[in-house]
């Protein structure tokens, strides 16, 4: 996790280390969800390739080398990524309206596609980035990079900023910026700023925070009732749920559950929920506190 000062910038940072972890062809295989965030990645040892889901229908595999250090941008479908050996690396996730800040560049330059860093920043914040991909060890780099971020970051924030837990609070606190930013305060302007700092519209982003919900309740409790979950969440029905988490992760409610428990090529929807279940259960004693007085993934600290 990334340290206070800049929680409004970075959502998280994830580790993967399989070097020495027996694994098959399958197991090599990274499913993603879709996602509005920005990625900064750095790979120590090994190669990840992204395969294009578009082709594998059609009997046809094209897979794309990944840069060693590189950029990425929102993706409005699912992605998949494979390693056909043991690979160690990083990536930080950044909230796509503070990447935007930070570099002073439209997220639409790495909307749907993956650069080399020296595609997508220059100045010191590509020295920064570099001084820390060139780290042995990826959490004394994601240090060192928070070491450098934080001055820029003071500068380059938003006077609305928050500290955001959930999705949904950062989704939340980003459409009240947008209400109240200058002239012209219409419906249709609020979403076109929500659009122009995110890639994607609001109702988009609404979806992506009751997606993350479910991610947790499903680590913490298993799939359980569908109809009750889709009321608890508020979907129209179980049908509207199903369609919504099917366009998030490309398969239906219970076969996503299923394979985010049984198959290691959906780790990282375990970690997500780990990670957002061990956040929401610290902030819950926090708060008691104030009123009485498998492979190495991890999110890095």
């Amino acid at each position: 996790m990334p340290r206070p000062a800049l929680a409004g910038c970075i959502a998280m940072a994830i580790v993967r280390d399989t070097r020495g972890v027996a694994m098959n062809d399958a197991q090599r295989v990274s499913h993603f969800p879709r996602s509005p965030y920005c990625g900064l990645s750095w790979i120590k040892e090994g190669a990840v390739f992204e395969i294009r889901t578009a082709e594998i229908d059609s009997g046809r595999v094209h897979l794309e080398r990944q840069p060693d250090i590189s950029v990425s941008g929102h993706r409005q479908n699912p992605t998949t990524m494979w390693s056909p050996a043991d690979a160690y690396g990083v990536t930080v996730v950044f909230y796509p309206d503070a990447w935007q800040a930070l570099t002073g560049s439209s997220i639409e330059f790495v909307s749907e596609r993956t650069v080399a860093v020296e595609d997508a920043v220059s100045g010191e914040l590509a020295a920064i980035v570099r001084r820390a991909a060139q780290q042995s060890d990826v959490d004394e780099g994601f240090l060192l990079l928070q070491d450098g971020l934080e001055p820029l970051w003071r500068q380059a924030r938003p006077r609305q900023g928050m500290a955001p837990v959930w999705f949904k609070d950062w989704a939340v606190a980003l459409a009240v910026r947008a209400s109240t930013l200058g002239a012209g305060r219409s419906l249709r302007q609020l979403q076109r700023r929500v659009k122009r700092w995110t890639g994607f519209n609001q109702r988009d982003l609404d979806q992506q925070a009751r997606m993350e919900q479910l991610f947790v309740r499903s680590y913490e409790e298993g799939i359980g009732d569908l109809a009750g979950l889709a009321q608890e969440f508020g979907y129209a029905d179980q049908a509207h749920m199903g369609r919504q988490v099917r366009k998030i992760t490309g398969c239906s409610p219970a076969r996503i559950m299923e394979l985010i428990e049984t198959e290691e090529s959906y780790w990282i929807y375990r970690l997500i929920g780990a990670r957002l279940s061990a956040e929401d259960a610290a902030a819950s004693l926090t708060a008691a506190s104030n009123r009485a007085g498998r492979p190495a993934d991890h999110a890095a600290k």
